[in-house]
């Protein structure tokens, strides 16, 4: 909907997961049934309590992945927690971790950050690995400045 709409206290009282910026608003509901009939109910509150004048080119009842509010859209693909460790896993089982230690580093479910001090990290991706990867040691630098 694309209206002046500042009061917000309405979609709050009635229960409504929205957005809202400026004077942009989407109300997310759970099917398309209930999204018909909560636009009708916004529409009548806006026009005849709020008098405000919605702009029906805008306006529309549609699935979240179909819509682009503010330059972002939502996406319905569901990854099984399988398919997001298996990245990691094969990385470090590529650089010669035991399967079992690069699956179980995988499932623990921290970032590359937290697992950097993980045995398996610091096997895989040790000091020459970086040197390989034509990047340099702070350590080695700070040594050859201060001799």
């Amino acid at each position: 909907m694309n209206v002046i709409f500042t009061d917000t206290k309405e979609l709050e009282k009635r229960g409504r997961k929205f957005c809202r910026y400026a004077d942009d608003c989407n109300i997310y509901v759970c099917s398309q049934k209930a999204g018909e009939r909560v636009m009708l109910s916004i529409k009548k509150f806006l026009e005849k309590k709020l008098r405000l004048k919605i702009n029906e080119a805008k306006s529309k009842v549609a699935r979240a992945e179909e819509c682009v509010f503010l330059g972002y859209s939502m996406s319905a693909s569901v990854e099984t927690e399988e398919a997001k460790l298996y990245p990691i896993a094969k990385f470090l089982i590529k650089l010669g971790v035991a399967p079992r230690n690069a699956w179980n580093t995988a499932k623990s479910g921290k970032g590359w950050w937290r697992l950097s001090s993980c045995p398996a990290l610091r096997q895989a991706m040790n000091n020459a690995w970086f040197e390989k990867l034509g990047l340099v040691s702070l350590r080695k630098k700070k040594l050859m400045l201060t001799i």
